[in-house]
């Protein structure tokens, strides 16, 4: 039995923070949003957006419960996170460089790295349903095999619509486990990240437009200063992103020139199909770069 949403057990899941949202909210609380498939801007309050039902839930049956552990363990991450952030936007804001203590750092880190493995762009990168189906079915062979079954039973098996489902369950379950690294391998991935990696923290210069959040979460830039580097980056506020550095003393402060910024805020919204902004003009300004690129 499937147990009904309450806070403990909130269907309504967001793959962009509303803590982070609200960095990016008008005085009177909303932000600006483009939608992409629908070419439509909306300016609404952070809690309609980025939103899918049950996207880390672990699925029950009708004999076992739905587990919502998954939400409960991003929400204690982001708690964490939180002070630490608006410490670094507040203080950015008025030319200030904060003062991270260690496990302030460790939680900003903690954040950046879940953000990339919790919404649905980087997951399916990492785990495409057709690569995880085919796994899935050749493991499904191995042990029908082992318990004596023939090679045709089998194949009846896999193509039964309620094997279809059972997979698709287990992928969902997969991609709700991968959002907190949960897998032995990112797990150990996760571990090495968050000894060897340090923090960057960058300002937009002052005549740059704002950045911009997608429901792609972080995103990789290529550095055109040398080939093969990228930075990993976090927009946290319409002045400030955080990112990650290959050294793990200290935290690098700087300010991203404006063609940096346009190179975030371009990929954001390439890797997004919905985009927030404070202002309906950073909006704008991507759109009007994306039209002048295409054509």
């Amino acid at each position: 039995m499937t147990t009904g949403p309450s806070v403990q057990n909130p269907k309504r899941q967001h793959i962009v923070q509303e803590m982070l949202l609200r960095n990016f909210q008008r005085a009177d609380g909303k932000v600006h949003a483009y939608l992409k498939a629908e070419n439509k801007h909306i300016c609404t309050s952070p809690n309609n957006l980025f939103v899918v039902k049950h996207r880390y839930t672990l699925r029950g049956d009708e004999y076992v419960q739905d587990r919502y552990e998954i939400e409960t363990r991003l929400n204690k991450i982001e708690d964490r996170a939180a002070r630490a952030i608006n410490k670094i936007v507040g203080c950015r804001r008025i030319d200030l460089y904060p003062s991270l203590a260690e496990e302030e750092g460790d939680a900003v880190k903690s954040l950046l790295i879940t953000h990339f493995l919790r919404t649905d762009f980087h997951a399916d990168e990492i785990v495409p349903f057709d690569r995880y189906a085919r796994d899935f079915e050749s493991e499904c062979f191995k042990q029908g095999a082992k318990l004596g079954l023939d090679e045709a039973t089998i194949q009846d098996v896999l193509q039964q619509p309620w094997f279809r489902a059972r997979v698709e369950e287990a992928w969902h379950d997969h991609r709700a486990r991968l959002a907190i690294g949960e897998p032995p391998k990112v797990a150990e991935e996760i571990k090495r990240n968050r000894r060897e990696n340090g923090l960057m923290v960058a300002r937009r210069e002052k005549r740059a437009s704002g950045f911009i959040l997608g429901d792609c979460g972080g995103v990789r830039v290529d550095d055109p200063r040398k080939q093969g580097a990228y930075h990993s980056w976090l927009p946290v506020s319409r002045e400030v992103v955080i990112g990650a550095k290959n050294e793990h003393e200290n935290v690098l402060y700087m300010e991203l020139k404006w063609r940096d910024v346009n190179r975030i805020n371009q990929t954001t919204f390439d890797n997004s199909k919905i985009v927030v902004a404070r202002r309906r003009s950073d909006l704008d300004y991507v759109l009007r770069n994306r039209e002048i690129s295409l054509n």
